[in-house]
């Protein structure tokens, strides 16, 4: 449905990124397959799950955010190709590494989206379907710069290759699409997506005393918009480094370490960054 209240498709891009960097783009957390068959939900060979981070950079708070299929592998579908059917899905918390990557785990929230009806689609989605977050509202708005984490659940009729095409609506603004294409279990088709994506940049520089001799161990601290931490620890020579960086947020940089206090720094992230160096008071 579409009326003055609808989301839009105009030319502010919320940008699309993988769940976890630290894994690629055809392995879990970022696309789960679950065998479990359930014939009465459209997913006879199970589902596929396509886990993704998106963030908003339109400059005001977003107050609705859906996704519209305009391509997909779905009914009738050739042998070598995947039927595919959007149903909703509700939220899940995943464990993820994300970067600086081997360095530890942690749980998030995936948030489900909902196959909007009417119409209804008792066989699934298809095309022209929409899938909408539903924890991003008028009263719950997504503000400028922050991300949300969500799942899209993909019933499975048949095995196969497959490929999607989603376009994002939003308000006040919105536009944007998203490619994406693999197989269910081992086809022949390649996992590869385009669309507006968060650019990976990083920071780093060295954390010294008041005379200029590197601290090593101290524990860097970075924090964005969201209150999501990352850590780092300066080496012998006091160097740091973040790598995987969102480009166009802004974070806080605080540093610690025994005996030594330092000021924290709040900057806006564009490119890569790399002499932000703490000095002890």
């Amino acid at each position: 449905p579409e009326n003055l209240s609808s989301p839009i498709s105009a030319i502010a891009q919320p940008i699309r990124s993988l769940l976890d960097s630290c894994f690629s783009l055809g392995t879990a957390p970022n696309k789960v397959r679950d065998f479990t068959s359930n014939p009465g939900n459209n997913s006879t060979f199970g589902t596929l799950k396509l886990n993704r981070t998106f963030t908003n950079n339109s400059g005001v708070a977003m107050t609705r955010l859906r996704f519209r299929i305009i391509k997909l592998t779905t009914f009738p579908a050739i042998p070598t190709n995947a039927d595919l059917r959007p149903i909703t899905s509700g939220d899940v918390v995943v464990n993820v590494d994300r970067p600086p990557c081997g360095v530890g785990t942690s749980n998030i929230t995936v948030f489900g989206t909902t196959l909007e009806q009417p119409p209804s689609q008792p066989n699934g989605g298809g095309w022209n379907s929409t899938m909408s977050s539903g924890t991003v509202t008028l009263g719950t708005p997504l503000a400028n710069g922050a991300s949300i984490d969500l799942g899209f659940l993909f019933g499975i009729q048949q095995t196969g290759d497959f490929a999607m095409t989603i376009a994002f609506e939003a308000l006040p603004r919105g536009g944007a699409v998203w490619s994406v294409q693999g197989s269910t279990d081992g086809g022949s088709r390649v996992n590869a997506e385009s669309g507006p994506t968060a650019a990976n940049v990083s920071v780093s520089g060295r954390v010294l005393d008041s005379f200029g001799n590197p601290i090593s161990r101290a524990i860097v601290q970075m924090t964005d918009s969201n209150g999501t931490i990352r850590t780092a620890k300066s080496t012998t020579f006091g160097y740091y480094k973040f790598d995987g960086v969102n480009s166009g947020e802004t974070y806080t940089f605080s540093v610690s370490a025994k005996q030594y206090q330092f000021t924290p720094q709040v900057l806006s992230i564009s490119d890569n960054l790399a002499n932000l160096d703490f000095t002890a008071q």
